[in-house]
């Protein structure tokens, strides 16, 4: 079954890694990120098909299940699942925060970069957050 992605055209102002040092100033300090890299991303949403028969739908590289964005908010999950192009650098299990998101849903979305196996659809900075479904995509736009 082909992966079904949705492209959202709201560009994120950046994402940092999650560190100790360096606080970045928002409005709400408790949903700001520290960091040391930032980085200019392309927000966009996909939600794994569990029904597929294809793996990389619904598994990560390491055939772990895919955590989504409404897991998380429903208390069932840690965080949520993140994909990035392959050539980015930035290992498997890095935990990442965007503080536009966290304003969002007015708590901190903890992220981690999980990247799948199939990278077709990735592209530089571009970052791709896991939501359960085509109705929750409408929540994921941010300013």
């Amino acid at each position: 079954m082909e992966k079904r992605m949705l492209i959202f055209s709201c560009a994120v102002s950046f994402i940092s890694f999650i560190s100790t040092n360096s606080e970045i100033d928002t409005s709400r300090p408790e949903l700001s990120c520290s960091g040391r890299a930032h980085y200019n991303v392309t927000l966009a949403a996909y939600y794994p098909v569990f029904d597929s028969d294809n793996e990389s739908d619904y598994l990560d590289a390491r055939m772990k299940k895919l955590r989504t964005l409404q897991d998380y908010i429903d208390e069932r999950a840690e965080f949520v699942t993140v994909s990035m192009d392959l050539d980015s650098g930035i290992p498997y299990g890095t935990k990442l925060c965007i503080p536009e998101l966290n304003e969002k849903f007015l708590r901190k979305i903890p992220l981690e970069h999980y990247t799948t196996k199939t990278t077709s659809h990735m592209v530089n900075n571009k970052l791709t957050v896991k939501i359960a479904n085509y109705a929750n995509s409408n929540a994921l736009r941010v300013k």
